[in-house]
């Protein structure tokens, strides 16, 4: 059985990297089908999200996390801080 892990490696290496699936499968050292089936459902997940016609979820995945600091303290950098800072 392949870790959720080895199943993110493969679709990072074919998706990002560019490699093929005989690369991959190489490297990994398993199987070229185990790694075209992965690629599949991968594409398969994809392509639904995709046609589904829910905007918002797509937004929400490909936009840049939003941050409230209006509330956070602001604190000053000082020789004391600097001293707790380091190890």
């Amino acid at each position: 059985m392949i870790s959720l892990a080895e199943k993110q490696k493969i679709i990072i290496e074919a998706v990002l990297e560019g490699k093929t699936q005989r690369q991959i499968a190489r490297e990994m050292k398993i199987s070229r089908t185990t790694v075209a089936r992965y690629l599949k459902e991968y594409e398969r997940a994809k392509s639904k999200l995709m046609e589904n016609d829910n905007l918002r979820l797509r937004e929400e995945i490909i936009s840049p996390p939003k941050y409230d600091s209006s509330k956070r303290i602001k604190v000053k950098l000082t020789d004391e801080t600097i001293e707790k800072i380091k190890f």
